[in-house]
């Protein structure tokens, strides 16, 4: 494995990037998990494509960017928390505290956050779609 600063450099940098899309897409993901259906049979057609579009072009592009983002990095997060657990368990006076390594587990647990609000976004989306 790489240094732990490169680690926690990437991921942030990953959370950065996933954080740009989200910002930049969010009104029309959120307008979409909002939406009511028009009951003209052509204005709901019309209207499904817009959702369908911005579930396969931006719910699930960013979701899956949060989730591989996460999934990528969490055996370095599961190392470090398991070294964690161990030293509380053991003789701490053989405990360094890591600030690098503190703050990639930050980093890890909002990449994780991420990944589960955008999964909702999205399956909020496709039970708009699939229920109406």
């Amino acid at each position: 494995m790489s240094p732990m600063p490169d680690a926690l450099s990437a991921a942030s940098l990953l959370l950065a990037a996933i954080a740009l899309l989200y910002s930049a897409w969010s009104n029309s993901i959120d307008a979409e998990t909002k939406r009511v259906y028009s009951t003209q049979p052509q204005t709901k057609k019309d209207e499904k494509a817009v959702t369908r579009a911005v579930l396969w072009w931006r719910a699930i592009p960013v979701t899956l960017a949060a989730a591989l983002a996460f999934a990528a990095f969490a055996p370095r997060a599961l190392k470090v928390t398991k070294a964690s657990f161990e030293c509380l368990k053991g003789a701490k006076a053989n405990c360094i505290y890591d600030d690098v390594s503190a703050l990639f587990l930050l980093t890890e647990t909002v990449l994780l956050g991420l990944a589960i609000y955008f999964i909702a976004l999205t399956v909020k989306i496709v039970i708009s779609l699939v229920s109406s």
